[in-house]
């Protein structure tokens, strides 16, 4: 789940993604997405590009992973997801 977040310190709009590993993963799948979710994090904080989003942080709080990451405004996917391509 991705939320819309605002940085009170700087006035920053941000965007949060989120995963609950738990709630679909069994403890040792959980542990592997975990890593994989924070490797992403990670990568893509080390990058520097205009097509690449600014990661801000990423943690974890009560079981929850999160990556809080540069907010883009535009279109919801849910517009494109539901298209059908010809």
């Amino acid at each position: 789940m991705v939320y819309l977040g605002q940085d009170p310190r700087i006035n920053r709009t941000t965007a949060i993604k989120t995963v609950r590993f738990q709630d679909d993963f069994d403890e040792e799948e959980a542990a592997e997405m975990k890593k994989k979710f924070f490797r992403e994090a990670e990568s893509a904080g080390t990058l520097s590009h205009p097509n690449i989003v600014t990661i801000y942080d990423a943690g974890e709080e009560q079981d929850i992973a999160y990556i809080a990451m540069e907010y883009l405004e535009g279109d919801n996917f849910e517009k494109y997801a539901n298209c059908r391509w010809a």
